[in-house]
């Protein structure tokens, strides 16, 4: 095959959704159950927010880089052209609407959602994280009523 041929082929490839290994997502995903919620967190050690736990997985999963907004709604920005349903790996967005965005997990299958929840902007410590069993945990998806939006974040690169 010419070479300006297979190049064009890589680069349609990279831009096609990302082929993931399900098992080793659903085990990284499962690995983190229990571990602290804290307001603003991004490490396993003093634990995460929802949206840090997000980004963790995303480095991960070599798809994060540096110097983009974080956030919960930084996330949805970023995914907005990749619409999907519920599933593994799937990030499920909550808030008021698409621009108020409060919330994100991930889908484990169809129904389930694991993320980093039970606290909120005062839970600063492990010490408070713990008082109110703030941590990784599953959830059900549909439980909340305010789900705004669901995307696939192994179609781009941050």
């Amino acid at each position: 095959m010419p070479d300006e041929v297979q190049e064009a082929m890589a680069e349609i490839n990279a831009k096609v959704v990302r082929k993931i290994d399900r098992e080793l997502l659903y085990d990284f995903l499962i690995s983190h159950l229990g571990t602290a919620y804290r307001w603003g967190g991004d490490n396993p050690l003093q634990g995460y927010d929802c949206s840090g736990f997000m980004v963790e997985i995303l480095k991960a999963f070599g798809i994060c880089g540096r110097g983009f907004d974080t956030t919960a709604y930084g996330l949805l920005s970023r995914l907005r052209d990749f619409p999907c349903e519920a599933s593994l790996g799937a990030m499920v967005f909550f808030g008021k609407s698409d621009r108020e965005i409060s919330h994100v997990g991930m889908g484990i299958n169809t129904w389930q959602m694991i993320e980093a929840g039970g606290g909120g902007s005062s839970t600063t410590t492990l010490e408070i994280a713990s008082a109110q069993d703030a941590c990784i945990r599953l959830r059900p998806i549909y439980a909340r009523k305010d789900r705004v939006f669901t995307a696939w974040p192994f179609s781009t690169s941050f």
